[in-house]
């Protein structure tokens, strides 16, 4: 991400302690949730923490999340429902007001497993990602404010624009170039960030 944010910028990761201190919300431009996992996003985030983050959008700043940071930035989650894996509830965040369902593809157990998806873009040639877990955000071309950026193959949405790039949801790893497939489609898969980050206004 950092090769096509302007050099002003300065990427630096905090703790969920630094995080409920609130002192970041000063001066960041951009607040990326990662993938991984949600529910140890909960538990250490809900109450303070996710108020400080929602205070931040309010007042003009910007939420990327990505695979679980997605899921935790919606409204609520089904994720491998009917299995010893689920995960199924509401969260506090709640930037897509409606629900994100997964895994679209799987889920893959061993550390840097996935598997390549190609996601349609509004402004690109369809691009290989990287995928493991990741869910599709339900109807939500019916939400007000809410605008479909990013296809999956089957057609369910991959990618979502909120508030006019106020917050960006992705279901897919586009950050990733771990593959030789993926390294083979570096440039559409840049463009696809810069479209983002375009979005963003960063």
């Amino acid at each position: 991400m950092s090769l096509f944010l302007k050099d002003s910028f300065h990427i630096k990761t905090i703790s969920a302690k630094e995080l409920k201190l609130g002192l970041w919300a000063e001066d960041a431009a951009l607040f990326i949730m990662p993938g991984g996992a949600d529910i140890p996003y909960t538990k250490k985030l809900n109450g303070k923490g996710n108020q400080i983050i929602k205070n931040y959008v309010a007042n003009g700043g910007k939420y990327l999340g990505i695979c679980a940071g997605s899921y935790y930035g919606s409204s609520s989650i089904e994720f491998a429902a009917g299995t010893k894996m689920e995960v199924i509830g509401s969260r506090e965040l709640g930037f897509f007001p409606g629900k994100v369902i997964g895994p679209v593809f799987g889920y893959y157990h061993r550390r840097g497993c996935g598997i390549n998806v190609k996601i349609r873009t509004t402004a690109s040639e369809a691009v290989d990602v990287y995928f493991n877990g990741g869910g599709y955000f339900k109807d939500a071309e019916k939400f007000a404010g809410v605008e479909v950026i990013g296809w999956y193959e089957n057609n369910l949405p991959a990618i979502i624009n909120i508030n006019n790039g106020s917050v960006i949801l992705s279901g897919a790893h586009f950050e990733y170039n771990v593959t030789d497939n993926l390294l083979k489609d570096d440039y559409n898969r840049h463009m696809l960030i810069k479209q983002i980050l375009t979005r963003m206004n960063l």
